[in-house]
């Protein structure tokens, strides 16, 4: 993301979504100030409120200031600790794993949101690696159908895949179904946006691309007239849902 405008509404999606006036509190300037950020008319912040701003929204300051590096930066000694013979684990890995001493699969984890909205632009850095996944491998084993190999992880940003998942959420993908060969729900792109959808084959062979929210009434028909591409297909969302 080249700019910090980008890099801005890329950290507020989250998990959890911040508001930009929760932004202007946590850092105590204006909302007016946050809205020139977003906006791009503000190119720089300076460092006092960088670093306000990044704690905040869960970030490196450099990656927010600059673009380079990681965009976030966990130590798992904060979530589970680590033996001495854990040392060799890196400082950028999540550990979603209680039972450190298990084999564990990693998943990388995307810079790509998707919308499950109703198809606003959204930040999308294709394959960009951002963090490592931890999983027990025993538990992938029995939960997700798939190749860990094929796996990766990004978040999906609004509401129109409401109750099945919702706004921030993490989802983990299998990149491998690359077609659409069962009912399911797929990352789609079309028009330089990535997508969210539910998609179901019909009896004369097209597809049906919906979203789960009653409220949210959007059908499209797929008959091979449209350019949209299949990323993979979301195997779980991280609030216990297997797809």
């Amino acid at each position: 993301m080249k700019s910090l405008a980008e890099r801005l509404e890329r950290a507020r999606v989250g998990p959890p979504k911040r508001t930009k006036k929760a932004i202007a509190d946590a850092v105590g300037i204006s909302t007016a100030s946050v809205n020139d950020w977003f906006s791009g008319k503000t190119k720089t912040i300076e460092a006092s409120n960088l670093i306000k701003a990044a704690r905040f929204l869960n970030v490196e300051p450099d990656w927010l200031a600059t673009g380079r590096g990681a965009m976030r930066v966990i130590d798992v000694d904060h979530i589970f600790p680590l033996s001495h013979s854990d040392s060799n684990l890196t400082s950028n890995v999540i550990a979603m794993d209680p039972f450190m001493h298990a084999p564990t699969v990693e998943i990388p984890m995307l810079t790509a949101v998707a919308s499950m909205g109703r198809g606003e632009t959204l930040a999308y850095d294709g394959d960009q690696i951002i963090n490592v996944l931890s999983v027990s491998k025993m538990w992938l084993e029995h939960n997700v159908k798939a190749k860990p190999q094929n796996l990766r992880v990004i978040t999906g940003a609004g509401d129109s895949m409401h109750p099945t998942f919702s706004d921030g959420d993490m989802l983990l993908v299998d990149v491998s179904k690359a077609k659409i060969d069962i009912d399911g729900v797929y990352v789609l792109s079309a028009h330089e946006r990535l997508f969210i959808k539910r998609v179901r084959q019909r009896m004369d062979g097209s597809f049906e691309v919906s979203s789960d929210n009653p409220t949210v009434k959007t059908v499209d028909i797929l008959n091979g007239d449209h350019e949209i591409q299949v990323h993979g297909r979301v195997v779980w969302a991280w609030n216990g849902r297997a797809l």
